[in-house]
């Protein structure tokens, strides 16, 4: 699966959980280098923060065929009380905040100038 399709499927995958005001940005730290992701998507509390987490984690493991990702592939960083999950799936960083956070670190400012892929 290329990365473009992984990056939809992710969509996919958040959005069935409703996660909210999802935005996904093209980073390209260095000409000439693939294009990774950062997924940014919002959470009502630390338990949807946690069950985004845990659906992407087990659709990837469910079909790590379909994803191309093997079980030491990705990894989740923090803890859902931090208000702030971090989901590494290599070309794709997806981070999962709680609005509180995501208003205080503003991460949507420092990317939007790479440009947004899918709002």
């Amino acid at each position: 699966m290329n990365d473009e399709k992984f990056v939809t499927a992710i969509e996919k995958l958040l959005d069935e959980k409703k996660a909210e005001d999802l935005v996904v940005y093209g980073v390209n730290l260095n000409e000439g280098e693939p294009t990774e992701f950062l997924v940014l998507a919002s959470a009502s509390n630390s338990v949807h923060l946690q069950s985004l987490a845990n659906h992407l984690k087990d659709a990837v493991l469910q079909d790590q065929e379909t994803y191309g990702l093997g079980k030491a592939d990705w990894r989740v960083n923090g803890l859902p009380e931090s208000g702030w999950l971090i989901v590494d799936l290599g070309a794709v960083h997806v981070h999962l905040m709680l609005q509180a956070m995501r208003d205080y670190y503003q991460l949507d400012k420092l990317f939007e100038s790479r440009g947004v892929v899918y709002h």
